[in-house]
């Protein structure tokens, strides 16, 4: 077995393993620039959009369900523009300063119901 044989077999996983390397280097680098330089764009979208923390997916998805469901046939189309309205009512609560912005389901649900009355949970129709 000859040594360069081996060294052959180095050279060619050296070669990719560096030039990856470099590449990362690159991209980190720009990246780290890029942050640096994005700052305050992110600043005045943060102060643009909402935020997108749990509460505000759980709206999300309840607007997304209501309107699936009344399409669907689902709901009582008479009590859609209440739902609507009692949804709208937790999410304006919701982004009032230092307002209770729940994470779960257990601790959203409520705060429907008390803007809407049970029909909001309550509301499928039953065939």
């Amino acid at each position: 077995m000859s040594t360069s044989s081996g060294w052959g077999r180095t050279r060619s996983f050296v070669v990719p393993v560096a030039a990856t390397a470099i590449l990362l280097s690159t991209a980190v680098a720009s990246a780290q620039e890029y942050d640096h330089r994005s700052v305050g764009l992110v600043a005045q979208q943060e102060q643009d959009e909402p935020i997108r923390d749990e509460f505000f997916w759980l709206a999300e998805i309840n607007k997304a369900t209501t309107v699936i469901n009344s399409e669907e046939g689902l709901l009582d189309e008479a009590m859609v523009p209440g739902i609507a309205d009692a949804l709208q009512k937790v999410i304006d609560d919701g982004a009032a300063p230092g307002a209770k912005r729940p994470s779960t389901v257990v601790a959203f649900e409520p705060l429907l119901i008390e803007a809407g009355s049970t029909d909001v949970t309550l509301s499928a129709k039953i065939t």
